[in-house]
């Protein structure tokens, strides 16, 4: 330990305290204890401030050990200056926040990953239901004279209304088609590509039902 630093904590000071008295920096004088020993330019700053902090602490140049101050000297100190304490103390604090932060883009990170996982392994299974759910059942109606029209696919009615002459309707769906013609002269329908000549009084309505049941 140098005697000057010896000499001010004896006086039970600070470096910021007496940086503070003498207006000397306090990196100066930081610098100054470090290499208190060592050889300076004379007359530059940094001989300055140490002849002022000698006068402070009550020293001579002759209670250092090893100074040695010439005029042919063409040299600096060149001791590593400490760290301001200050910055010391936010130094833990900076690292905490900065494995927080990495702790966080880690996660999001991982999260990222499970969410390609699920969509890359749900994607399978929905074109497996997309071609179970494709229409076996196809229907066409094609009027001959202006015919009143109902059509329910699977449960949910798709056309109800006057289907006009040589107007062709097509419809389709998986389990179940429900007709209704109001005259069925009027109409021609082919389902599933086969032509239909449906028995019975042509002049009347009739209600036709076809059920898909090739997975029975």
């Amino acid at each position: 330990m140098g005697v000057m630093r010896r000499e001010r904590e004896n006086r039970g000071l600070t470096i910021r305290e007496i940086s503070q008295e003498i207006d000397v920096p306090v990196d100066m004088l930081a610098a100054i204890e470090a290499d208190e020993g060592g050889p300076l330019i004379p007359g530059g700053r940094l001989a300055h401030y140490r002849d002022r902090y000698l006068r402070y602490l009550g020293l001579e140049q002759d209670d250092l050990d090893g100074l040695s101050v010439s005029d042919d000297t063409d040299v600096t100190a060149t001791a590593p200056l400490p760290t301001d304490p200050a910055l010391a103390e936010r130094a833990p604090t900076a690292r905490i926040l900065a494995a927080g932060a990495m702790l966080v883009l880690v996660v999001l990170l991982g999260l990222w990953v499970v969410a390609l996982a699920v969509d890359g392994g749900g994607e399978p299974s929905s074109q497996a239901a997309s071609l179970q759910e494709q229409p076996d059942q196809e229907l066409t109606i094609r009027a001959v004279e202006p015919t009143r029209i109902d059509v329910t696919a699977d449960g949910e009615a798709v056309f109800h209304g006057i289907l006009a002459p040589r107007n062709v309707l097509h419809f389709s769906a998986c389990d179940r088609l429900s007709v209704y013609v109001s005259t069925l002269g009027q109409v021609k329908i082919v389902y599933n590509g086969q032509a239909l000549r449906p028995l019975g009084k042509l002049d009347y309505g009739r209600r036709l039902v076809f059920v898909d049941d090739s997975d029975s």
